[in-house]
């Protein structure tokens, strides 16, 4: 009996997705592999270095099909990050830097008006360094400053620090504040599957973006 070889099955197969003409992939080549198999001549199998041969083809065939489609994943990530470049936009964060003595804007966003808003501020070893009373505030997104020294009135020194905000509504209930994070985005970095932009000197998620302000075009 003569081992009929994929080429020949391809057109036999008819449980096969695969279409002439049409594109050959990882399940089609299986299937196809598994009905030469099933077809072979049990006195006298096919000779084992072929299997071996065709095995190491698939095999090859399913690591390129994963490497590519990892590479097409991989390219829309920095192809979104990238059109942000240079662009103004608003984030998700709970940081100010102070670099050069001179602290970033603190924005945060009120669900509703608020009588007294304090924001816990620490470094970045975790220690606090100075509690802001930012007096009342209405509802909306505010932005406030911080002239960068710690309740001695020192100053702190350069670096990344992270912001807790506390808000009391007018009936004395503690209301929902957001903290956030506004800047130029300089750059963008890829790091165990997620991609992250660069605002500010530090990596912030790129799905933490929840608004783009502005751009060159819109000078």
């Amino acid at each position: 009996m003569t081992v009929s070889s994929i080429t020949d099955l391809t057109a036999a197969t008819s449980n096969s997705a695969y279409v002439a003409g049409g594109e050959l992939g990882k399940d089609e080549f299986m299937q196809l592999l598994v009905k030469q198999i099933q077809a072979q001549d049990p006195l006298n199998p096919m000779d084992s270095t072929e299997f071996i041969s065709q095995l190491a083809q698939f095999s090859s065939l399913e690591q390129l099909m994963n490497m590519n489609d990892k590479l097409e994943d991989l390219t829309a990530k920095f192809s979104g990050a990238a059109s942000l470049i240079d662009r103004e936009v608003e984030a998700l964060g709970s940081f100010v830097n102070v670099e050069d003595g001179v602290p970033d804007a603190i924005y945060l966003d009120l669900d509703s008006d608020a009588t007294a808003v304090f924001a816990s501020i620490s470094n970045s070893e975790g220690l606090y360094v100075r509690t802001l009373e930012l007096g009342p505030l209405s509802e909306g997104k505010q932005a406030v400053t911080w002239d960068g020294t710690d309740d001695n009135g020192n100053p702190v020194p350069d670096g990344k620090y992270t912001l807790e905000i506390q808000a009391v509504g007018t009936d004395g209930e503690t209301i929902q504040a957001t903290s956030l994070i506004k800047g130029i985005v300089s750059g963008a970095t890829f790091e165990d599957g997620m991609t992250y932009l660069l605002i500010n000197g530090s990596e912030v998620p790129l799905d933490s973006v929840t608004k783009i302000t502005q751009g060159p075009e819109d000078d």
